[in-house]
């Protein structure tokens, strides 16, 4: 009897356990750590945020975050007058970004996204907020 009642109750149990349902890579706001410019011949140009102590750069760029939703991409940056942010259309296919804007998506993890941009790529190293 006690096996009867330890098995219908781990079958309601089993019956009550939610749906897991898959989440968006990156979701939610991300800092541009630095990002990195690869020219077609392969040449890559690394831009870190004003003030950096990283070494080893091309360049400085304005900090910069990136904002994720379902559809939409929100660019920030801090400006001298504080900061101003623009969207783009997201489009996602299996819960994965897979192009901003008008430009496809060359990779995607959840520490980076890259997008060409004519016949470079634009990658943005990311630490979630």
């Amino acid at each position: 009897m006690k096996r009867v009642i330890f098995f219908f109750s781990a079958l309601v149990m089993m019956s009550c356990e939610k749906e897991i349902t898959p989440s968006n890579l990156l979701d939610g706001t991300y800092t541009v750590s630095y990002k990195v410019i690869i020219e077609p011949d392969g040449t890559e140009k690394i831009y870190a945020p004003i003030g950096s102590s990283m070494s080893g750069i091309t360049g400085w760029m304005s900090e910069t975050k990136l904002i994720f939703t379902d559809n939409s991409l929100g660019i920030s940056q801090l400006c001298n007058e504080g900061w101003n942010t623009g969207y783009v259309k997201l489009e996602r296919a299996n819960y994965k970004p897979v192009r901003v804007g008008c430009h496809p998506v060359e990779s995607v993890d959840e520490t980076q996204i890259s997008w060409y941009q004519d016949d470079i790529i634009i990658r943005h190293i990311l630490i979630k907020d």
